[in-house]
């Protein structure tokens, strides 16, 4: 058969259209990326979330997409999840390999889990055609954490099994699965709006309110929010409590230069106030920080106090109204002093449980640093030490963000965790701060 060139030009349109839909295909269905779904509700990760017996249980759509993205802004993933584990006082869930995927290709992904991270069931919906290779590949391999049996994980007996083409990882040799939607007692559940991830937390007794949270992006910000019957808010929307406005009273100056702001239970007379000020010196000193609380009662400690007042250093304390002001230095208690003030009397602030407003490019150095000083000192203990190196490495991910705010509302009202890309405040000018408030010289 002699070549022709003619014949040959036809097939190029053709080869060119096979390789955009083929990667259009990948790019769709594997490459990482922000990828919103609802749950499917005859799929086991779905019905673990809606009905299943552990009081956390987090569900993610296309986890090898979504975590993909979230990995890929992450140095070393692993030591990242070892981080956040740590930090939230479980262990982490290590899921099998597929190739260069970090996480299974999957339409989605369930963890359920205690609060102590005990008891633990994973339910992962891989994709068909992979998980047919998945299975024969342990078989061959005789990898029990592929084809199915009890595996080793940091220390801890796992087993693992198929269910209807779902992996399933259990703490224990025969998980409970919720029943099909046809006899689930709230089938409703299920009308609930796409999103990147759903979050059930039903303990009572759990930092975060029971209830239901969904992720999603808006507007280039990624929110964390509680889900509320939209069609029962009146006219003045829902009912969630914010400090946004409260700390918009503060000096501009002085916004400019918080890295941390915390206010713990306030609605309750043991309400206590965390800042901690931007520092841009190379010194070798704890960051500046104040607590503001009330004589006799609770409240937060400041960062490396313990270690402060074993060396005898000059704490700095002073009364504001009704509130008790304890700081590292002049600088922080000058700080505190006008939060004190402004925040006075401000009713905004009710039903407000919890909040935090945290900087992460401003935060992650100033731990880094408490981290390092402590650990030249053979008197704090290792878990302290560690704690801080995790919170450092946790941030990394989030630097990307200008702000993440943390709010909780008491009884029954909404919380929300807002991850902010522009600051909520855009009247503050960029790099200019105010000299009420300047940063520290070396």
């Amino acid at each position: 058969m002699r070549y022709s060139p003619p014949r040959m030009k036809r097939w190029i349109p053709i080869t060119i259209a096979l390789l955009v839909v083929l990667g259009g295909h990948v790019y769709f269905s594997y490459w990482p990326r922000e990828r919103e779904a609802v749950v499917e509700p005859d799929s086991v990760p779905g019905r673990l979330l809606v009905a299943g017996e552990l009081p956390y249980r987090v569900w993610l759509p296309y986890p090898h997409q979504n975590l993909g993205d979230l990995f890929d802004a992450i140095d070393d993933t692993d030591a990242w999840v070892a981080s956040v584990a740590r930090l939230l006082g479980s262990s982490a869930v290590e899921l099998p390999r597929f190739g260069p995927f970090r996480v299974p290709p999957a339409r989605s992904l369930t963890i359920a889990s205690d609060r102590e991270g005990g008891a633990v069931l994973v339910a992962v919906d891989v994709y068909p055609a992979l998980r047919i290779i998945a299975r024969l590949a342990g078989r061959i391999a005789r990898n029990p954490l592929l084809e199915g049996g009890a595996v080793e994980l940091d220390g801890k007996t796992f087993f693992v099994s198929w269910h209807s083409g779902t992996w399933l990882l259990s703490s224990t040799r025969r998980p409970v699965l919720p029943a099909q939607r046809a006899v689930l007692p709230d089938a409703a559940v299920f009308s609930r709006p796409a999103a990147l991830a759903w979050l059930m937390v039903e303990d009572p007794e759990s930092s975060l309110p029971a209830g239901e949270y969904h992720l999603r992006r808006e507007r280039g910000d990624v929110t964390l929010s509680s889900w509320a019957d939209r069609s029962s808010w009146n006219a003045a929307g829902p009912s969630r409590p914010s400090s946004r406005d409260s700390i918009g009273l503060l000096d501009p100056g002085l916004r400019r230069t918080l890295a941390f702001l915390g206010l713990r239970d306030g609605t309750e007379p043991t309400a206590s106030w965390l800042l901690l000020l931007r520092q841009d010196d190379e010194s070798l000193s704890l960051p500046d920080s104040a607590v503001l609380y009330r004589e006799g009662l609770d409240r937060f400690s400041l960062p490396g106090e313990g270690l402060a007042r074993f060396l005898d250093l000059d704490l700095q304390q002073q009364q504001v109204d009704e509130w008790k002001v304890i700081a590292m230095n002049a600088r922080s208690l000058a700080a505190a002093a006008e939060i004190a003030s402004v925040m006075k009397g401000d009713n905004r602030l009710d039903g407000l449980e919890d909040a935090l407003w945290v900087r992460p490019g401003w935060l992650q150095p100033l731990v880094a640093r408490i981290g390092s000083i402590l650990d030249a000192v053979p008197i704090v203990s290792r878990d302290e030490i560690q704690f801080w190196h995790d919170l450092a490495v946790a941030l990394d991910p989030f630097l990307a963000f200008e702000m993440i705010s943390l709010e909780t509302g008491s009884e029954g009202r909404e919380s929300e965790l807002h991850f902010w890309k522009e600051s909520p405040w855009p009247e503050l000018p960029g790099p200019e701060l105010s000299p009420k408030h300047p940063l520290p010289q070396d």
